[in-house]
């Protein structure tokens, strides 16, 4: 979010299951990947979304963005070639599936939006967590799938042709966006479980990095149970910038559950609570190389909001979310939190229909003292 526009941009259209029949939307949503994007200013009484220029670099999902003033920094991502399992796609050519390195800044300035290059990542990446403190940028967790490392999938350990090892994410960078030249520098070594799709923000000078997945490193594409692709990650770090200390959290956040993922940094209510939005269950977890059963396990997607108090170490949780639903994009903005998107079971919602990857636009209420995500103060359709 730039001032107080809320920015939606690139993404998977995951196409829709209905037929034409029960739902319009079918030849309206073809499958495929993004780079389009719309802004919706807050400040106008009736919403209504807005072009703004195309993303200059590949359509993608599952990218990285925080705003810094009125600039938005984006960066990396993964493509492929939509299969037609729901119809149309609007791939026009065979892409292999790989991981994306490349950044570009987004700038709001005498009302034009501008967009410049950016340093690449140290490695192509999805799925990383991303947050900034002052004028720093930190990345850190991840995953890589690249044509000349062996892996059939998102993997978090990769073996190159040399047969050499390299753990993705398990280097904290950091880049100074007043000297971009000296572009992603190496900053720490993360300590915890490798993972991606991590919820990742910072409050004052502590970067907190919170759940995620780990994929299994003898991934078999016909495996049918996603809880052997899959595992949960249930350590969970505290990072102090200034002192360079990591502290493992010592609560149970997770519930059973992981893999929130929101694509920005801005989870956190008055600069102390983290707010993490649905989640899915997997049979496992993954802790320290070692895997775990999980007593909570039902294989399903999640409607808890989970809350953690980052000084009492306490977490408050609930059902009250209006669909259950996996890494959806969401921000916090005083005491409202706006949802788009995500993955999910067909659900309806005020008499809507929304399938796998919803189209669905939420705004929420915040209600102290149990912090009651309210269903719904407003909803729009994002225009395609």
């Amino acid at each position: 979010m730039i001032d107080n526009k809320l920015i939606y941009l690139c993404g998977l259209n995951g196409g829709i299951t209905f037929s034409y029949a029960t739902n319009y939307k079918v030849n309206k949503y073809i499958r495929g990947f993004k780079n389009d994007g719309y802004y919706l200013d807050l400040n106008e009484k009736i919403y209504t979304w807005n072009r703004i220029p195309e993303f200059p670099g590949t359509e993608r999902q599952a990218g990285r963005a925080v705003c810094i003033d009125n600039t938005m920094y984006c960066y990396g991502g993964y493509v492929y070639a939509p299969t037609r399992n729901h119809g149309k796609t609007n791939n026009k050519k065979k892409q292999s599936f790989n991981t994306l390195q490349d950044g570009y800044a987004l700038k709001y300035t005498d009302n034009k939006w501008i967009w410049t290059k950016l340093p690449n990542l140290p490695v192509s990446m999805s799925g990383f967590g991303m947050t900034k403190i002052n004028n720093y940028i930190y990345i850190c967790c991840g995953a890589h799938r690249k044509a000349h490392y062996r892996c059939h999938h998102l993997m978090v350990k990769v073996e190159s042709r040399n047969n050499k090892n390299t753990e993705i994410g398990r280097i904290l960078y950091r880049l100074d966006i007043n000297n971009l030249n000296k572009g992603w520098e190496k900053y720490d070594t993360f300590p915890g479980t490798l993972r991606f799709n991590p919820a990742m923000t910072s409050i004052g000078d502590k970067i907190y990095i919170i759940g995620g997945i780990y994929p299994n490193q003898e991934w078999i594409t016909n495996i049918k149970d996603t809880s052997k692709r899959f595992y949960n990650i249930n350590d969970n770090w505290e990072y102090n910038t200034v002192t360079k200390e990591w502290s493992l959290i010592k609560t149970n956040i997770c519930n059973g559950l992981s893999n929130w993922g929101p694509g920005n940094d801005e989870i956190v209510y008055k600069d102390r609570y983290i707010i993490l939005i649905g989640g899915h269950s997997y049979r496992y977890f993954m802790n320290k190389n070692k895997l775990m059963k999980n007593s909570m396990y039902n294989g399903k997607f999640s409607n808890r909001i989970i809350i953690y108090d980052t000084v009492t170490d306490t977490c408050y949780n609930d059902n009250t979310l209006f669909c259950e639903i996996n890494v959806p994009d969401y921000i916090v903005r005083d005491n409202k939190i706006y949802l788009i998107g995500g993955e999910s079971v067909r659900y309806k919602f005020e008499r809507e229909s929304f399938g796998r990857h919803s189209d669905v636009f939420a705004i929420g209420e915040i209600e102290e003292p149990i912090f009651d995500l309210i269903p719904l103060l407003s909803r729009l359709i994002t225009k395609q």
